[in-house]
């Protein structure tokens, strides 16, 4: 695992496609933004658990989330990173 400490507008990018930007840091969480070709599903990590096991995160059948050339923000708590 690649450890890296990154500050507020500062980017990680993963080949030539995809850049992780850190958007917000607030108390334990971070606010992360991802821009990646649509065709690269990006999920949290317990949505990508309950897809593998065949339902979404409402409890129902359902498909990888895309993520397009948008930036998505999502809070990840800073204890993921223990």
């Amino acid at each position: 695992m690649l450890v890296v400490s990154r500050k507020v507008g500062e980017r990680i990018m993963i080949g030539s496609n995809i850049t992780l930007t850190i958007l917000e840091i607030r108390g334990g969480s971070i606010k992360l933004g991802c821009e990646a070709p649509a065709d690269v599903p990006i999920l949290r990590e317990e949505v990508a658990r309950k897809q593998r096991n065949g339902v979404d995160a409402r409890g129902k059948l359902g498909a990888a989330l895309r993520c397009g050339p948008a930036v998505i923000g999502s809070a990840i708590s800073s204890s993921s990173f223990g």
